[in-house]
């Protein structure tokens, strides 16, 4: 990567991606982590009743914020005087291009060099992001 289109298309590709399942619009099959199209799940009797995994046959899911962000590369938390966490960044990319969310200014944020991308986020997919991040800061 390194020009200031292809930062652009990343960064819009995972705002969209968190838009997504932020709104319950991605689902996966925990057992593999393969993620699927809705066309791609097998229809069949399960737990969720969405169907079932066409690579293994295990219960397809809706994914959450928690498993999508999953094991991120680095988070920094903005926390109140109280103790609560106001807002944070979840590294997606380190290094070139530098890739974040940040739930402060409402947007995934890309940094390549000297260029800056912002694709801003919804309220929702703001609150889905910082709850996970409530959740992780509990464990700091």
């Amino acid at each position: 990567m390194g020009t200031r289109e292809e930062l652009e298309k990343e960064v819009k590709a995972s705002a969209a991606e968190i838009e997504k399942v932020a709104a319950g619009e991605v689902y996966w099959c925990p057992n593999c982590e393969s993620e699927l199209a809705e066309h791609e799940i097998k229809e069949g009797v399960c737990e969720y009743g969405l169907g079932t995994c066409p690579n293994c046959d295990n219960d397809v899911e809706v994914m959450g914020m928690y498993d999508h962000l999953g094991d991120p590369l680095d988070v920094n938390y903005i926390v109140e005087k109280s103790g609560d966490v106001k807002a944070g960044r979840v590294y997606l990319a380190i290094g070139g291009p530098n890739i974040w969310i940040d739930t402060e200014i409402k947007s995934v944020v890309g940094h390549w060099g000297a260029t800056r991308i912002e694709a801003a986020l919804s309220d929702s997919a703001c609150v889905a992001v910082n709850d996970v991040l409530e959740n992780w800061f509990e464990y700091v």
